[in-house]
């Protein structure tokens, strides 16, 4: 099982590109990081590689690096997404949708 992101940039209409993107497990009352990548052409990050066992994991996304190097100031710094990997036999994808003052994010199986 596996968990992807995937960032789109809901002023310009594109894929978010260079958004550094951090995974982290909750074990024994802790944050532990599993994963920290950067979102690619596609505004992809993740996929087969980051394999995960069941647990409670945190996205943090840093929308403040990527649209300060646009000369915006966004209202959310960042965005953090809580959830729950409860069955391995399933490939996540985790999607978002994101302005300098708004996001929206939904789960695909």
């Amino acid at each position: 099982m596996s968990v992807s992101v995937h960032v789109i940039d809901g002023v310009y209409g594109r894929a978010v590109i260079g958004m550094s993107v951090r995974l982290d497990r909750y074990i024994d009352g802790s944050w532990i990081e599993q994963l920290r990548d950067k979102t690619d052409d596609d505004g992809l990050s993740g996929g087969p590689s980051a394999s995960l066992e069941r647990g409670v994991y945190r996205l943090e996304l840093d929308l403040d690096g990527y649209f300060s190097s646009l000369g915006i100031t966004p209202f959310y710094p960042a965005i953090n997404i809580v959830f729950r990997i409860g069955d391995q036999n399933y490939s996540h994808r985790i999607s978002l949708l994101i302005t300098p003052s708004a996001y929206t994010t939904y789960q695909q199986n």
